[in-house]
């Protein structure tokens, strides 16, 4: 609430989110925020099941499920459920659990007791409220790793309606659902508050971009999971957050637009003013100079005219409205 703070930027979970953006509501702070997700894994039945299989369990499992993009909803078409049901099974009985020092270890312990009892308790839950349990692993029974906060892979067979299925568990359970068609699965996706992200394997690349297109999630990934290269922007829908991190979206949430409009005073070339960005726009009107600027393709109808070309600016030619860019510089020293 410190009046020299013009910006919070907070990546966590939304709880927390929602109590900072309250508080600087108050104050009309500029907020960036990158919450939780509860992110849908689709396996189209052509899909490379090896590699969908080992990229669906590293994207639930890795890092102990403590991913925010985690893809611990697995929809699996129903031709070839039973066989991912067993390969992410398989894969997860070959995980070792360990320290993260151990070059052997494939999954460590969790960041804190509370965080373990808390996923231990939707593992425990989980038959009551309507799901099978298909596969649990063991805790270390090394003596040195006995204070480790240890939760094996657990894999579900459940429906999407349940808590396993929709709260952001945090920790390395999937919730496998089986599908019939594209339109049920992008439905069952789409069901959910979260829309951080979605994984969706298929050799039909058309089927999986019309697929990517109609999932509500920020971030796709096409026969792939959870790369996030940091010239990409990253964030989500709905309750996954506000705004977004890494590229030069990013950026945009720390600066501020300003607008200057200069009258030249009867001449045809006209100075460019801007602290945004460099497509900018100067119109020498037929019978007044006038400065514009905006995004380039903008469809503001706008009598005939000429545009000029000032020093650093842009060249573009007006006619019936329709406005034709002929030189565009973006590296604008102001």
């Amino acid at each position: 609430t410190h009046a020299g703070v013009d910006k919070i930027s907070f990546t966590g979970s939304k709880a927390t989110g929602m109590m900072i953006q309250r508080t600087c509501a108050d104050q009309l702070k500029r907020v960036t925020l990158e919450l939780g997700g509860k992110s849908p894994n689709i396996i189209f039945g052509d899909a490379d099941l090896e590699q969908a299989i080992e990229g669906s369990a590293l994207g639930v499992f890795g890092n102990q499920g403590e991913v925010c993009s985690a893809g611990s909803r697995v929809f699996v078409h129903r031709s070839v459920y039973d066989e991912v049901l067993q390969g992410m099974s398989d894969f997860a009985a070959g995980m070792q659990l360990g320290s993260g020092l151990d070059p052997a270890t494939t999954m460590g312990p969790l960041v804190s007791a509370v965080q373990r009892d808390r996923v231990q308790g939707y593992i425990d839950a989980g038959p009551g409220e309507g799901a099978t349990l298909v596969y649990s692993g063991q805790r270390p029974d090394d003596p040195a790793l006995a204070k480790g906060f240890f939760v094996p892979p657990t894999i579900f067979e459940t429906t999407n309606d349940i808590r396993l299925a929709r709260e952001e568990i945090f920790g390395p359970v999937a919730a496998m659902i089986p599908f019939d068609d594209v339109d049920e699965v992008v439905r069952l996706s789409n069901d959910t508050e979260y829309g951080l992200a979605a994984a969706i394997w298929s050799r039909d690349i058309g089927l999986a971009l019309r697929t990517a297109k109609a999932v509500k999630a920020g971030v796709v990934w096409v026969n792939d999971s959870q790369p996030a290269p940091s010239e990409a922007m990253w964030g989500g829908y709905k309750q996954s957050g506000i705004g977004r991190e890494l590229g030069p979206y990013a950026l945009d949430a720390y600066l501020e637009s300003k607008r200057t409009i200069l009258e030249p005073g009867g001449s045809p070339n006209v100075a460019v003013l801007n602290a945004e960005d460099a497509r900018l726009r100067s119109w020498a009107h037929a019978d007044r100079p006038t400065v514009w600027y905006g995004r380039r393709g903008s469809s503001r109808p706008r009598a005939t005219g000429v545009w000029a070309e000032p020093e650093g600016g842009v060249a573009e030619f007006v006619e019936d409205g329709v406005v034709t860019p002929i030189f565009e510089r973006r590296d604008l020293a102001l």
